[in-house]
């Protein structure tokens, strides 16, 4: 809507390109970043790799996707989800420290379905598609376009 007008008023005219493959695509790409966000930064299975033997998903996953978000561990000494209980015998947020492991490996499947998908996404040569969610709390378009500028 805000583009449209934008362009509108410089005397361009805009279409958009409702193709279910192309929405598809974006979904996807708005889907790994929600699901990114829901992480710990902590758990990525990047930390304990060297980098020369990271998969194409995971190099892509550090360069691009975590570039804004974090390029290293959060925590110094690593998550405290990881740590042994009180008495050292067991490790008390194993549940947690599995499904995180389990949702680091479907982020780097998202990922991979993704890059997967991209020759048929419509971009020039040598370009590259990349972007961030914006979340409003709103659902006026006229608040929505007045925090866009």
């Amino acid at each position: 809507e805000n583009l449209r007008l934008l362009r509108g008023k410089r005397g361009m005219d805009t279409t958009f390109d409702q193709r279910s493959q192309l929405l598809n695509q974006i979904s996807l790409f708005l889907e790994i970043h929600e699901h990114l966000r829901t992480l710990d930064i902590d758990f990525c299975p990047l930390w304990d790799k060297a980098k020369d033997t990271w998969t194409e998903e995971e190099q892509y996953l550090h360069d691009v996707l975590l570039t804004s978000y974090a390029q290293e561990p959060y925590n110094k000494y690593g998550t405290p989800f990881k740590q042994a209980d009180k008495r050292g015998a067991t490790n008390y947020y194993g549940q947690i420290q599995d499904a995180e492991e389990q949702l680091w490996e479907k982020l780097l499947d998202m990922i991979r379905d993704f890059r997967e998908r991209k020759a048929m996404f419509p971009t020039r040569r040598g370009k590259e598609f990349t972007g961030f969610p914006l979340h409003f709390s709103t659902t006026n378009k006229e608040l929505v376009r007045k925090y866009l500028m």
